[in-house]
């Protein structure tokens, strides 16, 4: 009980509940979408339309470039003491994130047909150029969903996700009166969905965010430069840690695809759909603490802080001890008894994703040590594990073989997170802090 006291008096938790609720109510209204189109699709046409989405969210997250990351760090730092900086570095992250969508978009619309046919085995290069185009009404949404979770604007940001799930819901529902199963038209209406949040997502930015920055004054140093430079210096970090994450997050259903065909490929992209419902628990978590975290000034408020994650991160590992021996009828009453086969692969992913979720609050102080080094350490020992893993494993065992590959990689960023992160605390506070969490 006094475990649950010290949770549910904390702000920053109160906040990530509000997020975890809300992302999990757009969550559930687009895993009906989803629900829809796997039921009405089937496992064969449903593998075509989880490689291009999955090819959607792997630009996507690579259009994120690690901007997202440092506009999240620095934006939180200064938009209640010094708005004209904040406004200075989304100017500077606006310019890069433009340049960088369009290098990405052309370089892989470019190739659309080569990646086809000589990786994903498959002659459907339309749906891979689609995918160009979609991924960057994706990386817009993403980049002004952070914004707002920035300025701690949590309810506009929940907004923008649960417009675009209300989207493809009806898209779904529509598809499913007109008995639509071509996994074309599924993923091009699924797909478009975002562009709502991201209309919704500017018109409720803030009027300060909108206006001009002032010019510089003459002869004098321009702060413009220098805030570039800022951001670059963790950009060049992060960037590092996208590209693995990306990588990570998104590889596995392509490579699953590479190695099998599309019926197994449906089956694999239906239970990772599945497991992405828990991976919003971390999602929501790291959404509000990392704002928070990076605006702690003091000790009693990191020791305070780890109490709580060491708790939270508990209780969500139990968790997975009621979740897992669900997963037979998770399957059932979601994608439908079709997708049975998947079950194994789908228990190993929910226990990944519980993981991840574990591991967020973890992840939080490196927005307040400025370790950017962390991100960029994490995302090349993830893409190593992972890509190594899927090569040995899928042949071998199949879709079964990719969420032990999965599992493995969250294990391995847990254990190195709560080591990197002791390690940064006992040099920043020449203490040991860590012990302290325990024994209070």
């Amino acid at each position: 009980m006094q475990i649950l006291k010290k949770i549910t008096s904390s702000t920053a938790l109160k906040q990530s509940l509000f997020m975890i609720v809300g992302n999990t109510t757009a969550s559930a209204i687009a895993a009906i979408a989803l629900i829809l189109y796997s039921r009405l699709l089937g496992p064969e046409k449903f593998g075509i339309f989880s490689v291009g989405f999955a090819v959607v969210q792997l630009i996507a997250r690579l259009g994120d470039g690690g901007i997202n990351i440092a506009v999240k760090k620095f934006i939180a730092q200064y938009y209640e003491t010094d708005q004209q900086i904040s406004k200075s570095l989304l100017f500077h992250s606006q310019k890069l994130k433009v340049g960088l969508a369009i290098f990405l978009g052309s370089i892989f619309f470019l190739f659309s047909k080569q990646l086809s046919l000589y990786w994903l085995k498959t002659d459907n290069a339309a749906i891979l150029q689609l995918a160009v185009i979609f991924s960057l009404i994706n990386i817009a949404f993403d980049y002004i969903a952070v914004i707002h979770q920035s300025i701690q604007s949590f309810t506009h940001s929940v907004m923008m996700n649960i417009l675009q799930a209300i989207l493809k819901a009806c898209f779904g529902i529509l598809l499913w009166v007109t008995r639509t199963t071509s996994p074309l038209i599924a993923f091009i209406v699924y797909s478009i969905s975002p562009f709502v949040g991201v209309v919704y997502g500017l018109v409720t930015l803030p009027k300060w965010l909108k206006s001009k920055i002032p010019a510089s004054p003459a002869g004098g140093q321009n702060p413009k430069s220098k805030h570039m430079s800022v951001l670059m210096g963790t950009i060049k970090f992060t960037s590092i840690a996208v590209l693995a994450s990306a990588i990570g997050d998104n590889i596995d259903v392509l490579i699953v695809k590479s190695y099998l065909d599309n019926y197994q490929t449906g089956l694999y992209s239906a239970g990772a759909r599945i497991s992405i419902l828990l991976s919003i628990i971390g999602y929501s978590l790291g959404t509000v603490l990392s704002t928070r975290v990076a605006r702690y000034q003091d000790l009693a408020q990191l020791r305070s802080y780890l109490r709580k994650s060491f708790s939270v991160a508990g209780v969500i590992l139990l968790s997975s001890l009621l979740i897992v021996p669900l997963t037979k009828y998770l399957i059932i009453f979601t994608a439908g008894s079709q997708y049975l086969a998947a079950t194994g692969a789908v228990q190993l992913l929910i226990i990944a994703a519980l993981v991840t979720a574990a591991t967020t609050p973890f992840v939080s102080l490196f927005y307040l040590f400025d370790k950017p080094s962390y991100f960029a350490v994490s995302g090349i020992v993830q893409t190593i594990i992972l890509v190594a893993g899927n090569a040995l494993l899928i042949p071998v065992l199949g879709i079964t073989g990719a969420g032990w590959s999965k599992l493995g990689v969250r294990l391995v960023i847990m254990a190195l997170t709560i080591v990197y992160s002791s390690v940064m605390i006992k040099k920043q506070y020449r203490k040991n802090i860590v012990s302290f969490s325990f024994s209070s």
